[in-house]
């Protein structure tokens, strides 16, 4: 028997991505029925060879220390249930292991120290990863993935306008679009907001991108889109480059079908910039793990803001290496 730990949570995460990596791939029916069939009687015995050899806190039971106010990542619903990514991912991994989430909801501070003492097992409390933390800490091994940030396009009369959001906040609920609503940037960001805000009631939706709409998004993924949120649900316009921001106006160059560079604008109730994203610096948590010798993976945005599927590639080849 072992003690769960930070190496073991890691696997976990790891068997995880595995499974769904394999029952993703294409194939034929039959074969993908198979090999679904196989991975899942392959995983299960893994999984239950893999909780036979742990011991924690209580048995039967992954404990999970929170502090659930960061939405999207862990928060509490009216009827006083936990929810949030870390909150599923945290489930799956407890299912894949044959054990029950017990998430135990406290002050930030407390979080962290409640794993270190023995408290909990595993700790998602939207805590920030520094180097003084990983030295303190001393994983067996770290995972960069703290992706990329916003830094805002240089077109004139942006810093000035009104009315002008960023997708990240848009995401995360703390600012909502209203009326006729431009989103500047037609890749996976500019797409999700927009699905996001159809879903929450915005009505009149455009996406402008300079190259396409979906770029970088991957044929299939765009295809999807196109499909569930047709031209006059979400409006895209591709091959428009915006060059000027006023007053609840855009100004926009494209080319016409006479291949000549026109400028035209539009009115926006609400602007929503979903460009710019550049990789967050990791160079300080790199060289901390390289000094201590821990293995260290920077993946997705962090290391490039590229394609989604890029992103899920990184993280299946971190997740093969614990």
């Amino acid at each position: 028997m072992k003690k769960i730990n930070r190496r073991s949570f890691l696997a976990a995460a790891g068997l995880t991505a595995a499974a769904l990596a394999l029952t993703a791939c294409g194939g034929s029916a039959s074969s993908t029925a198979s090999s679904t069939a196989s991975s899942a009687a392959s995983s299960e015995a893994a999984s239950t060879s893999a909780a036979a050899e742990l011991t924690t806190v209580e048995a039967g039971k992954l404990t999970m220390a929170t502090n659930a106010a960061f939405p999207p990542y862990e928060m509490t619903t009216d009827a006083g249930e936990f929810e949030g990514i870390d909150i599923d991912t945290a489930k799956a991994i407890a299912e894949k292991l044959g054990l029950e989430l017990v998430v135990d909801d406290m002050d930030f501070d407390s979080a962290l120290s409640a794993v270190q003492t023995g408290k909990s097992d595993i700790v998602a409390a939207g805590v920030t990863v520094t180097p003084e933390l990983i030295k303190e800490v001393k994983p067996d091994h770290v995972i960069v993935a703290i992706g990329a940030h916003f830094v805002a396009p240089n077109i004139p009369g942006l810093d000035t306008a009104k009315d002008v959001y960023v997708a990240e906040d848009v995401l995360a609920g703390k600012a909502m679009p209203h009326g006729e609503t431009i989103i500047l940037g037609g890749g996976g960001v500019g797409c999700e907001t927009a699905q996001f805000l159809i879903e929450h009631g915005v009505t009149d939706v455009r996406v402008m991108d300079s190259k396409r709409v979906g770029n970088k998004m991957g044929m299939l993924r765009t295809m999807f889109l196109d499909i569930e949120y047709p031209g006059e649900t979400i409006k895209k316009s591709r091959g428009s480059k915006i060059t000027a921001v006023g007053d609840h106006e855009i100004t926009y160059a494209f080319t016409n079908k006479a291949k000549k560079t026109v400028e035209k604008t539009r009115h926006f109730d609400s602007l929503v910039i979903a460009t710019g994203m550049h990789s967050r610096p990791t160079q300080d948590l790199t060289d901390a793990c390289s000094e201590l010798g821990i293995p260290c993976d920077v993946i997705g945005s962090a290391k490039k803001a590229d394609m989604g599927i890029e992103a899920t590639a990184d993280a299946y080849a971190a997740a093969m290496k614990v």
